[in-house]
């Protein structure tokens, strides 16, 4: 409770009265409890109707996300034994039996003795993955650190965190990567075989070397990945 002044006579009123007990004239101050209780609940009801609202919409979302997820992981039917043959006709297979796994690469890189970006497929039990191998071939050391790659202006970087470059001489300098890809080292591939301008760039431990990537190599490139996702079941 608060007092204020009459606006008539100026007497003091508690703001609890309706009407000033001096001169009867109405308290402008007044202030219902029955006003103030609708204004409570109204308020109330309010809160209700927003938390609902809110709490309705987050379930339709987290349901469409659900029906979304539902649907991207529906795998399709797998491939036919003449499907498979099909898509990796084009290839040189070879096999390691005691491994249990069969290797497919392009004909373009057979024997090939110099510097290549080399996608090629595995397979072990029905099971396909894509392995990656980059090879510097030159006749004098860089002692590689990494890869940088550049596709018609879009510049992309081979991560070797916990990968391993391996080295190896006769007469010439071989040093060389070979990894499993990953969704990020298939796109790099992607970028590379469809680039109508691409280079590599082998970065060593002092110096670096660049390489223009030939239009076959390209092709090959470009090949290799999207027969991997067909046999993924995702091209």
């Amino acid at each position: 409770m608060a007092l204020v002044k009459c606006s008539e006579c100026s007497n003091d009123i508690s703001t609890d009265a309706k009407k000033c007990p001096q001169c009867g004239a109405n308290n402008k101050e007044y202030k219902s409890i029955i006003g103030g209780i609708f204004k409570l609940f109204f308020f109330l009801i309010l809160v209700v109707y927003l938390a609902t609202f809110l709490g309705e919409r987050k379930k339709k979302a987290e349901k469409a996300e659900q029906e979304k997820i539902a649907i991207e992981n529906v795998q399709a039917p797998p491939l036919s034994e003449t499907e498979i043959k099909k898509i990796l006709k084009p290839f040189r297979k070879s096999v390691d039996k005691i491994e249990g796994v069969a290797w497919y690469e392009m004909p373009y890189y057979h024997q090939m003795y110099k510097s290549r970006i080399q996608p090629y497929i595995g397979e072990s039990n029905g099971s396909f993955w894509l392995r990656l191998k980059i090879v510097y071939h030159a006749d004098n050391w860089l002692f590689i650190q990494g890869f940088k790659f550049v596709g018609d202006g879009n510049i992309r970087e081979l991560s070797m965190h916990g990968r391993r470059i391996e080295r190896d001489n006769s007469s010439t300098i071989w040093e060389w990567v070979d990894v499993k890809a990953d969704s990020e080292e298939i796109n790099l591939l992607r970028l590379i075989g469809t680039s109508k301008n691409a280079e590599i760039r082998y970065i060593g431990r002092t110096y670096y070397k660049d390489r223009k990537i030939t239009t076959n190599e390209k092709k090959a490139i470009k090949f290799t990945v999207e027969s991997y996702l067909k046999l993924v079941r995702q091209f």
